[in-house]
């Protein structure tokens, strides 16, 4: 049933191996020869290794710009109470985050989260939630792999986009190591919404 370019990138998309569609022919009797649509395939699978490549460079970008926020407040953070340092430094960054961030939060190495959950209501203002303090994300399936990666670096990483499951939307998580003990975590929504 592929009609459209945009059916055919969905297909390439999920990993579909054969296709067949009005994009390509009618139906007919006779089978065409092989790669009579050979062209067609490969301008589809050009777009989509183009536009991830352009996503994945977007994305590295984004970290980029949030690591060097998030370096500069945790330099400048005062050094009073330790157990609001987190907070402190988060409370320093929202200004300065993309309208399309709706969450923040620092955990230390383990998956404790050491700041509340920083949530972003109606686009606009920022809900402390300090009940989140504590909590154990370590059993998240990014959580491990992503501080295996940046141990020991000063670089930020992006998750592959999912579905957020409280506002259903598509997302990715920036995650970088902050301080000796803390990973940030920003979840941004996907302006392309795909993996």
């Amino acid at each position: 049933g592929v009609e459209t370019e945009q059916e055919l990138q969905r297909a390439i998309e999920i990993g579909a191996r054969y296709v067949q569609g009005y994009l390509f022919a009618p139906a007919e009797p006779e089978f065409r020869p092989s790669d009579s649509f050979a062209g067609l395939i490969e301008k589809g699978l050009e777009q989509r290794r183009s536009r991830i490549i352009l996503a994945e460079r977007y994305w590295t970008s984004e970290a980029e710009k949030l690591r060097l926020i998030v370096e500069a407040a945790w330099e400048a953070r005062a050094e009073g109470c330790p157990e609001e340092a987190e907070d402190t430094v988060i409370e320093q960054i929202l200004p300065k985050l993309e309208a399309s961030c709706i969450r923040v939060y620092m955990c230390r190495e383990d998956g404790i989260q050491i700041s509340s959950n920083y949530h972003r209501i109606m686009g606009e203002d920022w809900k402390r939630e300090a009940a989140f303090r504590g909590l154990n994300w370590s059993w998240r399936p990014y959580f491990i792999p992503t501080s295996v990666e940046l141990e020991g670096t000063m670089r930020a990483a992006v998750s592959r986009t999912y579905t957020d499951l409280d506002s259903f939307d598509r997302i990715r998580t920036i995650s970088m190591p902050v301080g000796k003990r803390g990973l940030l975590f920003a979840d941004l929504i996907d302006p392309e919404g795909e993996s």
